[in-house]
């Protein structure tokens, strides 16, 4: 998922009923499975691609931190600050 689309396509299903955590699972764990590459990605772990987002406030807490990405770091590379 490209981070322009991810945060508000995350926040879409808060209104289907789904908690903070479980939306970021979905973005994540969840997305990599449904596809086939949770081998590869969906979790931080030694060997695995990974796309970084660095917020300020907890999305557990509001999931609309999301949309307030300090940094991003994609393919290897720091692309916003």
């Amino acid at each position: 998922m490209l981070y322009s689309d991810g945060p508000d396509e995350l926040i879409l299903y808060k209104e289907l009923g789904l908690t903070p955590f479980q939306i970021i699972q979905a973005g994540t764990v969840n997305g990599a499975r449904a596809i086939g590459i949770e081998d590869k990605t969906g979790t931080l772990e030694k060997g695995k691609l990974a796309d970084l987002l660095v917020i300020e406030k907890d999305p557990l807490e509001d999931i609309k931190a999301l949309r307030n990405a300090r940094i991003i770091i994609q393919e290897g590379k720091i692309i916003r600050r």
